[in-house]
Parts: C-alpha cells; structure tokens; sequence
C-alpha cells in the first residue's frame, strides 16, 4: 500500500518487534535481528500488528538501540523510556552530537538529533556485533504545537530573569516564527530515515496510520540501505495515556518515563506558557515557513500537508 518499487527483500535477518505508542505526533521504530531464518517483504510494505503479539526483550545481548529524533519531538521521554531499566554508562568516545551509553551485555544506546551521526554510530556497532537487534526510534508532532514548544525551549530556565512579560513573550514568539535558519533540526533526522525506507510520501503514512490505528510497519531495509535489515514502525503518539500499557506489553522489563514538559519543570510560569502555546499561526506566518526552504524545504511542506496545516481556518 506504501509507495514502493515493488522490490521484493530477501534479508539476512528476520525477527519482529512490536511497540505502539501515542503522545503528541509519530514515533518511528526500526528493529532487526539476525537470525537463520529470514522472510521476505516488499520494499516499502507496511503490515498490521496485533497489541496482544508481545516480545519478551527486544534489548538483547549485543543490540543497539537509537533515539534518532528531532528536537522537542519526545526526544528524552523515548530515550528513559527504553534505557532506564538497563545497566548503562556514558560513552565518551562517541560523535559529538551523539549522547551514547554502554550497557550490559555488549548493548548500546544513544539519541542524536542527527540521521547522519546516528547512522555512522549504528553502523559501527554492527560492524562489531552483527548478530545483535537494531532498534531505532523517531518521532513526529504536529506542527501547530511544535513551533510553540521549540521557542518555549530557548528561553532558558525557569528563574525570573528567564520569562519577559506575556506581552514581550508573544513578541519574540514571532519573531522567532518570522527569522531564517530556526528551523534546520526539521531536515536532520526524519527525511533520511524516511529515504532509507524509500518513503516516498508522509502524507500517505499519516493515511495508512489511521487506517491502522496508530501505527504503520515498514522493512526491512534493503541492502542498498545503511540500516540493512532493520525494520521501520510508524506510529501515532497522539494517545498518550496509552504509553504505560503499550511498553508493558512489548517487553515487561521498560519502564515507561514519560518527559517532563516545559509546563512540569516551571510551573510557576503557566500562564506565560500558555500564552504561547495557544497562539494560534496566522496564514502568513504559516505559509511562509512553508515556502521557506530554510526552514526545512520540501520536508515541511509534506508535514503541514500530513496535518492540513495550511488549512486550518483562523479564528
């Protein structure tokens, strides 16, 4: 149903992981395992899973697990989220925009904002541990929360100093929404890692994801791919309340960390908060971030058309 090249992939590895999730956009996970056994999908195809088909442990001897994600997209929930029950210690050798942690059992695990670093890094791992899984995590929001939660993130801390008056705060909002070059972290992770799963449209995922229910499966990675043998799960994060029953039955063993919002780390600022994040873009403003391509290019453009951003009426 996917967009694909009606390729049919034979890959050395086979094994599958299932994971739904739900909070404020898509995650993206991709998994793999090496094994004798392996099956054949199209390039491309998704698949439906069912909630009760559950793993044990996808976090396995010699496996790796990678939050490849764009900033204020979930980033730090996802990454406690799936290290937090494991042995893990910082690794000092990684890239510079990798955050790597060794863990138990050869394991390994980092966030990245950047598809480039976190390709490299898997890579090398697998190099070293062909046999272990590949887990990659990714995520998506919608567009008319995310720009408040970005700006709302420059802003520092939660001291007096750090908050302006609302009135100013709404100023600088847009001007925040008005300057060039913000918005470069948009390109850095999901459209390669769209690519690597010759994604053609998100548009046309965000349709199979409802249709599925929160989620769309896709892989394994071809051999032209650098993740080789993963496979790519796509799904919703607009339930959030789901996240805890989800984990659970993927691997007993996570224990769900949701992330603290802007909103939990300063409370005393709620209103100033809520200030921005109820403002609502205007036609302009929304329509040129998305003709801007310093601002994400073509990427952005296919993010408000997942959403119908650009049609939504102001009020």
């Amino acid at each position: 149903m996917l967009l694909n090249n009606n390729k049919m992939v034979t890959p050395k590895t086979r094994k599958t992981c299932y994971l739904l999730a739900a909070g404020t956009g898509l995650a993206i996970l991709l998994y793999s395992q090496f094994s004798t056994n392996p099956s054949q999908y199209s390039d491309g195809h998704y698949r439906s899973l069912t909630i009760g088909q559950t793993k044990k442990s996808y976090f396995g001897p010699k496996s790796i697990i990678a939050v490849i994600n764009t900033p204020k997209m979930g980033t730090g929930g996802l990454f406690t989220t799936v290290t937090a029950s494991h042995d893990c210690s910082t690794n000092n050798e990684a890239l510079q925009s990798v955050n790597l942690l060794d863990c138990e059992g050869d394991r390994k695990a980092f966030r990245t904002h950047w598809f480039d670093a976190g390709s490299q890094t898997i890579q090398q791992h697998r190099e070293e541990h062909p046999e272990g899984q590949c887990l990659i995590i990714s995520a998506i929001r919608n567009p008319a929360s995310w720009f408040a939660s970005m700006f709302l993130q420059r802003g520092g801390g939660c001291n007096k100093d750090d908050w302006p008056t609302k009135e100013k705060l709404i100023r600088d909002f847009r001007t925040f929404l008005a300057k060039n070059g913000y918005f470069r972290p948009l390109k850095g992770a999901l459209p390669d890692l769209m690519k690597e799963f010759n994604v053609v449209s998100l548009k046309e995922q965000a349709k199979i994801i409802e249709e599925n229910g929160g989620y769309s499966m896709l892989g394994p990675a071809t051999s032209e791919s650098d993740l080789e043998g993963c496979e790519l799960l796509l799904l919703s994060m607009d339930q959030s309340d789901r996240w805890p029953e989800i984990f659970e039955k993927i691997d007993p063993e996570i224990k769900f960390n949701r992330g603290a919002s802007r909103l939990d780390q300063c409370p005393e600022y709620t209103e100033h908060i809520k200030v921005v994040a109820d403002y609502k873009l205007s036609k302009e403003e929304r329509f040129k971030i998305y003709t801007n391509e310093k601002h994400g290019g073509h990427f952005v453009e296919e993010w408000f058309d997942a959403y119908k951003y650009m049609d939504v009426t102001e009020e």
